[in-house]
């Protein structure tokens, strides 16, 4: 094969493997839009809109509890919707608990044009909260994130206006996640597919990568912190749950899932998982 063969085979290599790159961010961003339906007939869910200040507004479900009762709201992970949320909104209800579940931004019935892994999410989790206090004056509001849902959360720091935030299988940074990610699924090969995805960032969202870490913004808020992570999660490392431990200033936990993935954690643990949420949110939301 001569020199300019390889040169030529070379170049087609590396645009096929850039155009790729840009491929995985363009679909990784787009919209994971899908009717959600109505709630299970075992939740007693009003359909809600939430207003998020100079942004769409968020579609969701709010369950109601009586007067002095904490409420918690409730996020959801990528590509997923509300329904995702459910199970920990029964267990929560059934506990006496208010609860807010919606639909991120970009996101089952919440409009938006693009995914942006917490950077505009978080926003959206601060309405939310703020949605939550106008129905409930007085009232302790708590956070569950899962996944995307507890970086946006996370990422939302010192605007967050709760007083209790539980982060299941959050990311620690955007870089963290993707480098984790993409070792996973290419091995030796994964570092040039880092640098190209993450390099999207900043022409896609206007800043760069490294603006979207959730462990800097945690560590800027006081509220208890409740991380959750598994031993075994290719995506939410360990050790990124264990930095956003580490970043939080407040009263806070750590529990690590012996040999979990990045899955549902409440349905892998199904009584451990409610009675440590439960307890956790006992202690810091209701008078004592």
């Amino acid at each position: 094969m001569t020199a300019r063969l390889l040169t030529a085979l070379g170049l087609l290599i590396a645009t096929a493997f850039v155009g790729g790159c840009v491929l995985v961010g363009e679909i990784a961003m787009s919209p994971q839009k899908g009717r959600v339906g109505a709630p299970p007939a075992g939740l007693t869910a009003e359909a809600v809109t939430v207003p998020v200040p100079a942004r769409e507004p968020l579609a969701g479900w709010y369950v109601d509890a009586p007067p002095g009762a904490p409420a918690v709201v409730l996020v959801h992970g990528y590509t997923d919707t509300r329904r995702q949320m459910i199970g920990r909104a029964e267990f929560l209800a059934e506990a006496g608990y208010a609860v807010l579940l919606f639909d991120l931004p970009a996101h089952g019935e919440s409009r938006g044009e693009r995914v942006t892994f917490g950077l505009h999410e978080r926003h959206a989790v601060s309405a939310a909260v703020d949605y939550v206090r106008r129905r409930r004056p007085m009232t302790r509001v708590g956070v569950l994130g899962v996944s995307l849902g507890a970086a946006s959360a996370a990422m939302a720091g010192r605007h967050l206006e709760a007083d209790a935030l539980v982060l299941d299988e959050a990311f620690a940074t955007f870089e963290a996640t993707v480098r984790a990610r993409a070792r996973w699924i290419l091995g030796p090969l994964s570092p040039p597919a880092e640098a190209a995805l993450v390099a999207q960032i900043r022409p896609r969202l206007g800043v760069p990568a490294d603006s979207i870490r959730p462990a800097a913004a945690l560590a800027e808020s006081d509220q208890p912190t409740f991380v959750i992570g598994g031993t075994a999660d290719r995506r939410a490392t360990p050790d990124q749950s264990q930095a956003l431990f580490d970043a939080a200033p407040g009263p806070k936990e750590l529990w690590m899932v012996e040999g979990a993935k990045h899955e549902d954690l409440l349905r892998r643990e199904p009584e451990a998982y409610p009675a440590r949420v439960l307890a956790f949110f006992d202690a810091h939301l209701r008078p004592g």
